[in-house]
């Protein structure tokens, strides 16, 4: 059986998984050869003891526009904005990839 929302899910754990392993040195990725993954064999013993699981999903990286249209500034916005020297790369979500602006002009494409 193919699960291509599994080899989709792998290839953003790798982009974004950190790369300074002084913060993260425990921090590993596995990445699968194929577009496809057989998960009808797939269970807890396919992984080492003590691998741990885990899930995220963040709208802050995508939305942006803080102080648009009602919007509020998140917690994180508010901190990213006050301390930047705080993130490594001072960067903060004030644009993210900008999807608030951009999802008409998606919903649009090939009209």
């Amino acid at each position: 059986m193919e699960c291509p929302s599994l080899a989709i899910f792998l290839f953003l754990l790798v982009l974004v998984a950190p790369t300074n392993h002084h913060h993260h040195p425990h921090f590993s990725i596995v990445v699968v050869s194929s577009a496809a993954a057989d998960t009808d064999s797939l269970n807890r013993t396919s992984f080492p003891t003590g691998f741990v699981f885990g899930a995220a999903s963040s709208a802050y990286q995508y939305e942006g526009a803080a102080n648009v249209d009602g919007r509020r500034p998140s917690i994180w916005d508010t901190f990213t904005n006050k301390y930047p020297g705080r993130i490594d790369d001072g960067s903060n979500g004030d644009r993210g990839v900008d999807f608030y602006f951009r999802y008409k002009l998606e919903g649009s494409a090939g009209e």
